[in-house]
């Protein structure tokens, strides 16, 4: 997959995109960072570039042009990171873009508090993501001198100034007051639920007012406010607290005079910072008051440089940790001071607590991870099939898929093909044949890897009949471009094929043959191998030019269509071959079943197919050219294959690798 990553300024935004453009090349995927702070956007070298998506902090991607937005004209979809209050930017004209366009837009949102208000907008693609971490910044360091027991970390500025009327305006000055005072002694409620319980009042009737005529303004000046001024409250209030021990403050004290407090120059984010968070028994976090139910990257840079940090109560801290979160959170000052007691004068249950939190970390909570998700998620919900890039009529694919032939050419799996398993991970994601776009989920269950969406039997016809055997493709491909040509090369692969059938035949078979069919028999080469070793023999190819030679130049009896269309009669034949076949098959049950209704008790199957866990496959990854999608819909490993043919009433007789090229597994089986 082909992603564009936009960098621009803020204080954190930075480098959450660099961990982001890190964690998409982790996963494989060829990525352009673009710093619009620097170099500004060139859209032609984007638009030459093609990527598949955008990804950028916040609203940063929107970006203006004569007629709307500039990504939208160039048919390109565009997925947000909010990794702070949306609204605090967000205005009437990006909701209408929003929610008039939602094929372009996917908004990727830390705060469920918020995602629901969008939801309730009007959104309609939009979903929860956490922060992360980066373990090339931030890892276990050997340190000069040891930890220092007896001591707190903070890293972050602290003032002793706070400012007094935030807004000018009596009640919305007072408004705020009550909300941060309300924020210190009910920590763990977030602080627009607060903001919503004085709204209920009759002395804040207007500034509720506010918020349901005008939101953004309540956004930007009142909720604003609210975080600043409260953030630097909430630090101060909780900081205070700490006496006994002494206090390293990272970031300034800005006339804050507190006795047991060292103050330290701000550390920078990266290395330096996780060296700093190691050098302390116990580190602590107090989150911004924006941060709802979220929670900020600092656990996660703690924990992945095996350091510890306490942290005020989110609702997320649970589902980032779940086996762990009420260990390492505080509800209000005395859980602080008691949690805080407990961890200074316990360090081997500290470590060891560090220890599991550090391989959570590593585990769960990298870029790579949420890279992950999100290119889950939008395959999830095609996201990615919906717009397409802009092209000319002269290149346009005779199977170009767009809105309006989309059901007809692709159908959505919500369960494996193999085994029915409804658990899937992101496998791959490219650019197939004819530009289909082609994302492979692998089976958690049974490790099949399958194009989803996979491509229906009506797009498989017309590419076989129309593309495949045409001279362009074949030219493509380095194939010969005239389907009759003789190939030497083969006739040596198709004796072979025919001596590992015979190795199974029964006594009885030996002489007079039996009658085997071969399916997807092309232009018959196999077929008439067998047909010289006396077997009665009959094909069936999709292919109307495949099979027209078939006939032709060999005499066979060859059907052009699919098993599925075909009416042999229950218990024909004693053989059924199908070469490099089965990975065609974009639904194996109905083709198992006709293929084991027409099959004599005890008749055999024999076939090849790519081994999608070999050692060639792994080395290669998205660019192993047996994925060769869309033709290529279900994968096989030496399990998965075994799982479906003996779901389907085979019992296995070989299931070993093939000599025909790498990464090749040749399969044996009988009617059970």
């Amino acid at each position: 997959m082909k992603i564009a990553i936009f960098r621009t300024s803020g204080v954190i935004a930075p480098f959450v995109i660099d961990g982001y453009i890190t964690g998409f090349r982790e996963a494989g995927h060829e990525v352009w960072g673009i710093d619009l702070t620097t170099e500004g956007l060139d859209f032609t070298k984007l638009r030459s570039f093609q990527p598949d998506f955008v990804l950028a902090y916040g609203y940063n991607g929107f970006c203006k042009s004569p007629n709307g937005y500039a990504l939208r004209e160039l048919g390109i979809p565009l997925v947000s990171l909010h990794y702070d209050c949306p609204y605090l930017a967000r205005n009437d004209g990006l909701s209408d873009e929003i929610n008039n366009f939602p094929e372009y837009y996917y908004e990727f949102v830390w705060d469920d508090s918020f995602l629901e208000l969008l939801r309730n907008d009007g959104t309609e693609n939009c979903d929860h993501i956490l922060l992360a971490t980066d373990p090339t910044w931030f890892h276990p360091i050997a340190l000069d001198s040891p930890c220092i027991e007896s001591s707190v970390c903070f890293v972050g500025g602290v003032s002793a100034h706070v400012e007094q009327n935030c807004v000018g305006i009596e009640l919305v000055d007072k408004f705020i007051d009550e909300v941060i005072y309300s924020k210190l002694h009910n920590m763990e409620v977030p602080t627009f639920e607060i903001c919503k319980q004085f709204f209920s009042t009759p002395e804040y009737r207007a500034v509720h007012q506010v918020y349901t005529t005008e939101p953004a303004s309540f956004w930007q000046m009142i909720y604003y406010k609210i975080h600043g001024k409260g953030s630097t409250v909430m630090r101060k209030y909780i900081l205070d607290s700490i006496e006994g021990v002494d206090l390293h403050i990272y970031g300034g004290g800005n006339g804050w005079d507190k006795p047991n407090a060292i103050f330290h120059e701000k550390v920078p984010y990266g290395t330096e910072l996780s060296k700093a968070f190691q050098q302390y028994a116990l580190n602590l976090n107090i989150s911004s008051l924006q941060l709802e139910k979220a929670i900020n990257n600092r656990p996660f840079d703690a924990y992945a440089s095996k350091a510890f940090m306490l942290n005020d109560y989110r609702d997320d801290m649970i589902r980032a940790f779940p086996a762990h979160w009420e260990e390492i959170t505080f509800r209000n000052l005395d859980e602080f001071a008691e949690k805080g007691e407990y961890f200074l004068t316990h360090a081997q249950e500290r470590r060891e607590l560090v220890a599991d939190l550090y391989d959570h970390t590593l585990r769960h909570h990298t870029y790579r991870h949420r890279a992950d998700q999100i290119v889950e998620k939008l395959a999830a919900i095609n996201f990615l099939n919906r717009p397409q890039q802009p092209k000319t009529q002269t290149s346009r694919s005779i199977l170009a898929i767009d809105e309006d032939n989309y059901a007809d050419y692709c159908k959505d799996l919500n369960t494996c093909p193999v085994c029915g398993g409804t658990e899937f991970n992101l496998k791959f994601s490219f650019l197939g044949h004819e530009d289909y776009k082609s994302t492979f989920d692998q089976c958690m269950d049974c490790q099949a890897v399958f194009l989803n969406p996979c491509p229906t039997d009506e797009y498989l016809t017309k590419f076989y009949n129309e593309i495949y055997y045409s001279p362009q493709h074949r030219q493509k491909m380095g194939w010969d471009p005239n389907l009759d040509t003789p190939n030497p090369n083969s006739f040596f692969l198709h004796q072979r094929r025919m001596d590992f059938v015979e190795k199974y035949v029964p006594e009885e078979l030996k002489f007079p043959r039996g009658k085997l069919l071969d399916i997807g028999c092309s232009t018959g080469a196999f077929l008439w191998e067998a047909s010289l070793r006396y077997w009665d023999v009959c094909g069936i190819e999709i292919s109307d030019k495949a099979a027209e030679v078939a006939r032709e130049k060999y005499g066979l009896a060859v059907t052009t269509g699919t098993l599925l269309e075909s009416s042999f009669d229950d218990e024909t034949f004693d053989v059924v071959t199908a070469w490099d076949v089965l990975e065609h098959i974009a639904n194996p049950a109905p083709f198992l079943t006709i293929l084991r209704r027409i099959l004599k008790q005890g008749g055999l199957i024999l076939l090849n197919t790519p081994n999608i866990n070999s050692a060639d496959a792994a080395y290669a990854g998205e660019q192993w050219r047996h994925l060769d999608a869309p033709l290529h819909p279900v994968l096989y490993d030496f399990i998965s294959i075994r799982i479906l043919l003996k779901k389907y009433g085979f019992q296995c007789l070989e299931v070993s690798s093939g000599d025909e090229y790498h990464g090749q597994m040749k399969i044996a089986a009988r009617k059970a």
